[in-house]
């Protein structure tokens, strides 16, 4: 089943949509996080620019998490990078995921006078580098390295942020997973379908020859490595009447992608079903500008409605270390314990904070204006701020460790 940490990001992928308008009605619609390449162009197609747009979309949402998917590691120092990260973290009031990335287009970065790689050895060996001085940097806040491609010598870098962000790293060959699975916060893992070079980014050739054992196999290869890491995977999807969503359906046929093409019911169930593979996070491109506003209300029936709690994947079960894990990549980085007595109940009430919670012991009972559930030990739910709720326990009492994520006033 799709778990508490099975969160759904929408990317934004044109430059001509507003940021702050865009993020803004992704937020109502839903989703858990927004997220922004880092490309000059693709193809034809300009692209805003990577940290001026995600800071529009911190400062226009309130609770939704914003992601880079991916930083180009090719345009971009990891001091730059590291530094950037930690103003966004701050700006989002902890609500931002560092994704740094190899980096691939080969075609738009020597348009644009940057030196590609000339071998992939190169490619990997300097995302490998740079992937572990912004750890230095994020879990020290300097960075001393001496590599075959960076020499860094950074007594410091800003601004301090009370938590550095999560460092979000996409992987696909063995020697990138061996060397960045054990130093990230996030692992997500890269499909061949996606392009590692070259000057397209979708291949459904080689997309329509992956199985869901091939997507088992990545995610058990950097698990072997790091049982515990959450797992993310970038798809592309689209709904609506645009003529490539029929196309691609059709070209993905007898693949485990086809139905992310269709009507918004069957690409939200394609969704859940890669969700159920074991992944925390799941990063959408949609292919027609139409896609998020229609594939919402299928994706997120049940999520986040007004006035109730949100039982999403309230019956995974999970230990404290993995729940404490997910609070710190969701950014509830204040941690309460409440033990609440035998047969209590409060009022209706709201929080001016979001809460995520986990069972610890006993019963505990989430009341919301038109219902109630039910979560037992290891089980959690989410109750976004000012949604109406009460709490209430059974004869033995409960439990709770609860995360708190403020919004920045």
């Amino acid at each position: 089943m799709t778990t508490p940490s099975t969160r759904f990001l929408a990317t934004l992928m044109s430059s001509d949509e507003p940021p702050g308008r865009w993020a803004e009605a992704r937020e109502r619609e839903g989703w858990h996080g927004l997220a922004v390449p880092d490309h000059v162009f693709i193809e034809t197609q300009p692209v805003a620019h990577l940290w001026v747009t995600a800071t529009e979309l911190a400062l226009n949402t309130e609770s939704v998490t914003i992601a880079t998917s991916f930083a180009n590691n090719l345009l971009r120092s990891p001091v730059e990078f590291a530094q950037a990260s930690l103003a966004l973290q701050r700006a989002s009031g902890g609500r931002f995921e560092a994704g740094l990335g190899a980096g691939w287009d080969q075609v738009e970065l020597e348009a644009t006078g940057v030196r590609f790689p000339p071998t992939a050895g190169e490619r990997a060996g300097r995302y490998i580098e740079a992937g572990r001085i912004v750890r230095q940097l994020f879990d020290d806040g300097r960075a001393t390295f001496d590599g075959d491609w960076y020499q860094v010598d950074a007594p410091t870098v800003g601004p301090t942020c009370e938590v550095a962000p999560p460092l979000v790293v996409s992987v696909g060959g063995p020697r990138t997973t061996a060397a960045l699975a054990p130093i990230a916060d996030v692992v997500e893992v890269k499909l061949p379908g996606f392009a590692t070079t070259g000057k397209g980014s979708f291949h459904t050739r080689s997309l329509r020859e992956v199985s869901e054992g091939d997507i088992l196999a990545r995610l058990d290869a950097v698990r072997s490595l790091r049982g515990d890491v959450p797992l993310g995977m970038f798809v592309a999807a689209g709904c609506g009447e645009h003529p490539v969503v029929d196309i691609l359906h059709q070209q993905l046929q007898g693949s485990p992608f086809a139905d992310l093409f269709g009507e918004p019911e069957r690409v939200a169930g394609a969704l859940r079903r890669l969700a159920d593979l074991g992944l925390d996070r799941v990063t959408i491109g949609a292919v027609s500008p139409e896609t998020y506003e229609l594939l919402a209300p299928a994706l997120f029936s049940g999520e986040r409605l007004a006035g109730r709690p949100n039982p999403e994947g309230r019956l995974k079960v999970m230990t404290e270390p993995e729940f404490r894990q997910l609070l710190a990549v969701r950014g509830y980085h204040e941690i309460r314990e409440t033990n609440y007595a035998p047969g209590s109940e409060n009022e209706l009430h709201t929080h001016e904070f979001s809460a995520l919670l986990m069972v610890l012991e006993g019963e505990f009972i989430l009341i919301g204006e038109d219902g109630s559930e039910t979560y037992l030990a290891g089980q959690t739910c989410e109750v976004p701020a000012g949604t109406v709720h009460a709490e209430r326990t059974a004869e033995h009492g409960a439990r709770v460790i609860a995360g708190i994520k403020r919004t920045p006033s």
